[in-house]
């Protein structure tokens, strides 16, 4: 238990992962630097980059894991939608195409969620849309009401 002044452990930990070579794909590493700059959210989570989540060990975190990623699920560019992981199947996922098991296989038991920004542009690139740039406050907003 943490000492009066002290902060409380950290509530959960934002994965932003992708592929910023693919345009839209990586929406969520270029979000990484504004989300650890927002005072907001930052002294409530931890915040982490994960180009691949194919990597990702299990992790000593909070109550929550989100992930911060494109995934196609045929609705507007930029458009922002929250995914538990066995929602995203081969019709409706994460732009790289992992297999969600092995992400609820990585983090166990842990609370995991997807936040999920349909993307415009996955061709070779590194220039992301300006929708999807423009979803950053969509993105922040949904964070903040999970984290509640």
């Amino acid at each position: 238990m943490p000492k009066e002044g002290e902060n409380e452990s950290k509530r959960a930990t934002i994965v932003c992962t992708g592929n910023e070579l693919r345009g839209d794909d990586g929406i969520a590493l270029r979000f990484y630097d504004r989300l650890k700059r927002d005072m907001a959210l930052s002294k409530k989570v931890t915040i982490i980059k994960i180009p691949y989540l194919t990597t990702l060990k299990p992790l000593e975190t909070g109550e929550k894991i989100i992930v911060v990623d494109a995934v196609d699920f045929g609705g507007k560019a930029g458009e922002v939608k929250v995914f538990r992981p066995e929602e995203l199947c081969d019709d409706v996922g994460l732009t790289h195409r992992f297999e969600p098991s092995l992400l609820i296989k990585a983090l166990q038991e842990t609370d995991v969620v997807v936040v999920g920004i349909q993307p415009k542009n996955l061709e070779v690139s590194e220039v992301c849309s300006k929708e999807c740039l423009d979803a950053y406050e969509k993105v922040r907003e949904v964070i903040l009401k999970l984290l509640e």
